[in-house]
């Protein structure tokens, strides 16, 4: 994917090769869970990339088509922007006032 160099602070770093960091095709596509909650799964260059079936800190997939979709469409432009890895947060979503399931009620 790319060299890992040391950087000043100690740490190491991910320098990105141009194929890594535009890859020529970066799509998701939906679908629904068993229990009718909604997933998706990210492709980079036709292959699986990301695949979250339920909300990273949920034990439930998201409660409908569209709110899976805002949250896929913003990993795609973090994937586009050059980040190779993506992180979901609470906060994150929760900016894209996305509906979240509340699973300590029986609804």
């Amino acid at each position: 994917m790319g060299k890992v160099e040391k950087n000043p602070s100690g740490g190491s770093r991910t320098q990105m090769t141009e194929s890594a960091t535009y890859p020529a095709y970066i799509k998701y596509r939906s679908f629904q869970n068993p229990d009718s909650t909604w997933g998706y799964t990210i492709f980079v260059n036709s292959k699986p990339y990301l695949h979250y079936s339920r909300i990273p800190f949920k034990s439930k997939g998201f409660p409908s088509r569209k709110e899976a979709e805002i949250v896929a469409e913003l990993l795609v432009k973090m994937i586009k922007n050059g980040d190779p890895s993506p992180k979901l947060s609470k906060k994150l979503i929760n900016s894209l006032e996305v509906k979240m399931i509340d699973t300590s009620i029986g609804k």
